[in-house]
């Protein structure tokens, strides 16, 4: 079964798109993607979708959280160009249902020194900036054991000279495992999505992203415990630009050193690290690098952070088998129990 499965992904991941370029429609800097792991994966990060940047890739994904997370990172780009991501998720726990919720913010800025002109003059007319702003308000739940759905409410904001451009969008997201570690996801984005300016009449329609993702985790791969592998694929349709493919893989050493080489219009590779000084906090720097889009032979690269906390559950105590091979009296008179006899 393994083996039919890492053939099917060695096939899929031949690249077999059509070279999109990351321009020519509104809010195109979206194409970028955003969170540096996932982009070091080359954005094949929709059946994953397991970190706050789920709401992004799959709203479904931030119900796999573990506990509260805070991501965020800048971009850096070639033409004065930048673009920076906070997002915030938790998963948690009502009437016996798991729920999740999150909020994302990405940050675009193409630079406060664009020259505007009516004529073929080498003298502008004006200089105008330009700069948009993508708020994402993420709700998800599980509904079993192996599925879960999610939704965002999505405000998009451009500002462009003077001119004020402002919308209102949905997405939605389904994750499923189908087996053990492996997993399938499907996401639709900017649901009725349109931008409404306040110097025209006009109503200028983003695009609609429908993707369907496949993953598959391979643990002590080579035989090394504590190596694994996470190949992934996406087939993208974007309702201006057409149809994609996004492939990517991380290698996971000990859940502390990664390494990470995709695909997405062009070769992407990655690194991080995982420091966890206690059970219940950990801290993530990420570095990802991707060749420009625009600029011929430039790169861009990304730098991010990702801190995770998972509250302590309280009053469920975890008795160890020592403690349970004690008489009740001696454990009485063990006064306060350990942090680390609760159960997380």
């Amino acid at each position: 079964m393994k083996k039919t499965i890492f053939t099917a992904f060695i096939a899929l991941m031949i690249p077999a798109a059509v070279l999109i370029a990351a321009g020519g429609d509104s809010f195109a800097f979206l194409k970028l993607g955003v969170g540096t792991r996932a982009t070091g994966m080359g954005c094949a990060f929709t059946s994953i979708a397991d970190d706050a940047s789920a709401a992004y890739y799959n709203p479904a994904g931030t119900v796999k959280l573990k506990g509260l997370e805070l991501m965020a990172e800048t971009y850096i780009l070639s033409f004065g160009r930048s673009v920076n991501y906070i997002a915030t998720a938790k998963p948690f726990v009502l009437n016996g249902a798991t729920y999740a919720a999150g909020f994302s913010w990405i940050n675009n800025s193409s630079g406060s020194d664009i020259e505007t002109r009516l004529t073929n003059s080498s003298v502008p007319d004006s200089i105008i900036s330009d700069s948009s702003q993508v708020f994402l308000f993420n709700v998800a739940t599980k509904l079993n054991d192996r599925i879960s759905m999610g939704g965002n409410f999505r405000f998009v904001f451009e500002n462009l000279g003077t001119a004020r451009g402002t919308g209102v969008g949905f997405d939605l997201g389904v994750l499923v495992n189908i087996i053990e570690n492996l997993n399938a996801g499907v996401s639709i984005t900017g649901i009725s999505t349109n931008l409404t300016w306040n110097s025209s009449a006009h109503t200028e329609s983003l695009p609609q992203v429908i993707t369907a993702g496949l993953s598959y985790k391979y643990m002590d791969i080579f035989g090394a415990a504590g190596l694994s592998a996470l190949p992934s694929v996406d087939f993208v349709f974007n309702s201006f630009s057409g149809n994609k493919v996004r492939a990517g893989t991380e290698f996971s050493f000990n859940d502390f050193f990664f390494l990470r080489a995709g695909y997405n219009n062009a070769l992407s590779f990655g690194a991080g690290i995982r420091l966890k000084p206690s059970q219940i906090f950990s801290v993530k720097l990420d570095y990802a690098y991707t060749a420009d889009n625009i600029e011929p032979g430039a790169s861009n690269h990304r730098i991010g952070a990702e801190i995770e906390y998972v509250f302590p559950e309280t009053g469920v105590e975890h008795k160890s088998a020592a403690d349970l091979k004690q008489p009740q009296s001696a454990q009485d008179n063990q006064g306060q129990v350990k942090k680390e006899d609760y159960e997380w």
